[in-house]
């Protein structure tokens, strides 16, 4: 990294600057990081973005689909896009929010179970972007 990354939460009151100083701490954080599963609970992801970054956190907290597919290999938004719920357990399947409802699941935002596993919103918006960073280096011949 030649340039720092500035990470600004939705409000912009909030903001993350990784540089190449602090990136190792942040890495160390990625290898470190402990989801607390809550059974009967489903998680509401309306947008791609929200998708995207909880197979992430997922992945790097050693999830896995109910296959045992790593979280980011398949891309399953895009059949129940906005409707799109993901299981809050591992291993985990994704579904339509009204059959979570159905099923008396309980249903919360991505913030509410990073919250519960001692992530800020922010925190998980740098560790999606690290996490992209490092697949790049990994990827890179």
């Amino acid at each position: 990294m030649k340039t720092p990354m500035i990470i600004d939460d939705e409000t912009g009151g909030m903001r993350i600057l990784i540089t190449p100083t602090n990136l190792v701490g942040y890495l160390d954080t990625l290898l470190h990081i402990h989801l607390n599963p809550l059974e009967g609970t489903a998680i509401h992801v309306p947008t791609q973005q929200e998708y995207d970054t909880l197979m992430k956190i997922y992945e790097i907290g050693g999830w896995r689909w109910m296959a045992g597919n790593i979280p980011t290999q398949w891309n399953n938004w895009t059949l129940l896009r906005e409707r799109t719920c993901i299981g809050a357990h591992n291993p985990f399947c994704h579904g339509n929010i009204e059959d979570y409802k159905e099923q008396n699941e309980r249903i919360i935002k991505p913030e509410e179970f990073y919250s519960l596993s001692g992530i800020s919103t922010l925190e998980a918006k740098a560790i999606a972007q690290i996490f992209d960073g490092a697949k790049i280096l990994a990827e890179a011949p």
